[in-house]
């Protein structure tokens, strides 16, 4: 995902890193394909975190991802939506349970990984912390890197 990377970079690179971590975060999901499915945990509340950080001013950190309940497909090999009310999201420190919920994993903020810590249940997101090697996706120059830079009227 060059885009997102890219971005998050930008603002880094025109703010100050400390600047842009006070008001965005970049969440990149392993084994997640583009819009949904995957191998990975694709089920994350991002709203809850969202609200506590403006409400509350509690800046998010790590953010717990779930596997996908198995369901009907949509016909591209991806899972449909559920229908709006079929199921109440589940707290971060629940525990995970064989079926719907079977994988639970801590997604932090880009550049930073979830490290197994090689004890615990991988399938539990209390096994995971935070890598010590930040992710490195390296942005190649391309075309379109100029629309992330501020905008500056041509000069004449």
């Amino acid at each position: 995902p060059i885009y997102p990377v890219a971005y998050h970079d930008a603002l880094g690179a025109q703010l100050g890193a400390a600047a842009r971590d006070a008001f965005v975060r970049t969440y990149l999901l392993p084994g997640l394909y583009h819009c949904s499915g995957g191998e990975g945990p694709s089920r994350i509340d991002l709203l809850t975190a969202m609200l506590a950080w403006v409400e509350q001013g509690a800046a998010p950190d790590a953010i717990v991802a779930r596997s996908a309940a198995p369901g009907p497909s949509s016909g591209f090999g991806l899972p449909t939506m559920p229908p709006p009310g079929a199921r109440a999201p589940v707290p971060a420190d629940a525990p995970v349970t064989k079926g719907s919920d079977s994988v639970a994993r801590p997604v932090y903020p880009y550049p930073f990984v979830a490290v197994w810590d090689g004890t615990g249940d991988p399938a539990q997101a209390s096994s995971y912390v935070r890598g010590s090697t930040p992710m490195a996706v390296p942005v190649p120059a391309w075309a379109g890197s100029e629309f992330y830079r501020p905008y500056a009227p041509r000069q004449r």
